[in-house]
């Protein structure tokens, strides 16, 4: 589902030069084994992305 869902998705948003936006912290360890840390994950290795800002509530995804 990842594969076909999840990818495809993240990289229209980063196209679009959208504003990738958490509503949790996924670099946390309980989120490890979870599609939020797959995100990320995909994010830094495929988009650059390097950093999460906390923002008003939320994790905001940096480059």
């Amino acid at each position: 589902m990842f594969e076909a869902f999840n990818k495809p998705a993240l990289d229209d948003t980063v196209a679009q030069g959208k504003t990738i936006r958490f509503s949790h912290d996924p670099r946390l360890k309980i989120y490890e084994k979870s599609a939020l840390r797959w995100e990320w994950d995909y994010l830094r290795a495929q988009h650059g992305y390097k950093d999460i800002d906390f923002i008003g509530g939320y994790w905001y995804a940096d480059k």
